[in-house]
């Protein structure tokens, strides 16, 4: 093979466009410009509409200290994403593994597009299964390059899309924090899928798959799990020091 032809082959199976980063690059630029919010308190408000179930409008206050320390005060019940809730982009970057593709994504402002696999540790079904069980998950990441924010999230099972994360930002105190969140949540065929097959298997596999979907707080006799979360953010403080106290557990 010529010099050119070895050139082109390679240039063809290169994942990473050219003049973009790696992954390591954005994960560590998402994760410092996080990392310079110390501390907040902020007001949420939640209003949730899925198969099944209604939830009324509700508020809620939300303490964070860095790195980790999360705080949710409410009076009753509230139901809360646990991933990337607030914006952290922590819980996002950790589900990604072998990265696929890095290109710039025109039709989102021409910000960074990372796909790849879902690491299969990070899924938490609360059951334990095989991995030769578990379909393959793809996720995809937009990355705002400007202020270096994760703005969406879309997750795929064997190519059909499962949820997305939707996060549109405002800045506060010169810190770039999200002002709105919406989680679309869509999962098809329910009443067909089986731990071995998520469009259809034998039988006896599908009491494993009920078990499941029963631990995770679904009716697996759905044949369609839908809905949106919708987070409106409102009264940041930011970096204004908060007493570790306030995230001690109550009796």
């Amino acid at each position: 093979m010529s010099r050119i032809g070895i050139l082109i082959l390679a240039m063809l199976s290169c994942p990473i466009a050219a003049g973009l980063p790696s992954f390591e690059t954005i994960s560590d630029s998402v994760l410092q410009t996080y990392g310079e919010i110390q501390d907040y308190e902020v007001d949420v408000k939640i209003g949730v509409k899925m198969t099944g179930f209604r939830m009324p409008g509700k508020k809620v206050k939300v303490f964070y200290k860095y790195p980790d320390k999360m705080k949710v005060k409410t009076t009753g019940f509230a139901i809360i994403p646990k991933t990337g809730f607030a914006g952290n982009p922590r819980d996002l970057l950790k589900l990604i593994s072998n990265v696929s593709t890095i290109t710039s994504a025109q039709s989102e402002g021409g910000s960074i597009r990372i796909s790849g696999n879902v690491n299969a540790d990070s899924l938490d079904i609360g059951v334990d299964v095989s991995d030769e069980e578990l379909p393959a998950v793809k996720i995809d990441l937009i990355v705002d390059q400007d202020y270096w924010v994760i703005t969406k999230a879309e997750v795929y099972l064997d190519a059909e899309p499962v949820f997305s994360i939707n996060m549109d930002y405002t800045t506060v105190d010169g810190m770039r924090v999200p002002r709105q969140t919406e989680f679309v949540l869509g999962i098809k065929g329910i009443s067909k899928w089986t731990t071995s097959d998520p469009y259809g298997g034998p039988d006896n596999d599908r009491h494993d798959f009920d078990s499941i979907a029963e631990h995770s707080g679904f009716d697996p006799k759905q044949d369609e799990i839908a809905g949106t979360i919708k987070m409106k953010f409102s009264k940041y403080k930011i970096n204004r020091g908060i007493d570790d106290s306030i995230f001690i557990e109550e009796d």
